[in-house]
């Protein structure tokens, strides 16, 4: 398959799967409404389901294309959004279009859409990473920030603002474990399923370890990102980027 075909295949795939997430009925049941507005499951479904494409498309492209093609994407939404203010004709399509997994916010147009940032986020962690790390950081955003929203917003006791202060933000101790586990997991997952990418190294011994090793990394770096909130920053652009920092520089030498 060529790159051309592969990249149309690509966009293709992500965009007929906003549309089947975000198509869903409009009119839900009373007692259904408050468990899905606490807990977005559409909205997380979306976000790790694109994130979980946009990972496997980066197979097909080198670092700097696939780097290009999220910033185009990242500049159309940013183009969307103004345009959104100035008729009212298209902000109305979009919010019929995008209403099952818009917050509120995002519907008043009172901050730019998390779209914007999780494509910006993946973008710039391509254009700056090593390919492997950009990889593994645009995987902790499709799997940690979600992990952390769900058992934050399930089981959350625990307010990261007493330990943290204003770093902590409204985030939860319960979040930030989930973001760990899920992360790291996910992590060894995809170093183990995609050894040959990911390491130079032939022993399956070694390369458990190293995926051991990598993985907790992974997990500690994706959870500090998530549960620190750093001047308001959208955590889709903030995750991304402190991971793959943490990843460069404590096992950057073994990817």
């Amino acid at each position: 398959m060529s790159m051309d075909v592969s990249f149309v295949a690509c966009v293709a795939a992500i965009l007929l799967f906003q549309y089947l997430v975000s198509a869903g009925q409009h009119d839900v049941a009373h007692n259904n409404v408050a468990r899905r507005e606490d807990l977005h499951l559409q909205r997380k479904f979306q976000h790790l389901g694109t994130g979980a494409m946009i990972y496997v498309a980066l197979n097909f492209f080198d670092r700097l294309t696939g780097a290009s093609v999220l910033l185009l994407f990242a500049l159309f939404f940013y183009g969307l959004h103004k345009l959104r203010g100035r008729s009212k004709t298209v902000n109305a399509a979009y919010i019929k279009w995008f209403r099952n997994i818009l917050r509120q916010h995002e519907v008043s147009r009172s901050t730019l859409p998390g779209a914007y940032y999780f494509l910006l986020g993946s973008g710039v962690s391509l254009a700056v990473f090593p390919i492997r790390a950009a990889r593994l950081a645009v995987l902790h955003l499709s799997v940690g920030d979600p992990a952390a929203a769900f058992f934050g917003t399930l089981y959350g006791r625990h307010k990261l603002v007493t330990l943290f202060g204003k770093l902590g933000g409204n985030k939860s101790l319960e979040g930030s474990v989930g973001c760990f586990c899920v992360t790291a997991i996910s992590t060894l997952a995809a170093l183990i399923v995609e050894q040959d990418f990911y390491f130079d190294m032939t022993g399956k011994e070694d390369v458990a370890v190293v995926a051991g090793m990598v993985s907790l990394a992974a997990g500690l770096g994706a959870a500090a990102a998530e549960l620190l909130d750093l001047g308001g920053w959208d955590d889709n652009l903030t995750l991304p980027l402190l991971s793959g920092v943490f990843l460069q520089f404590t096992v950057g030498h073994l990817l």
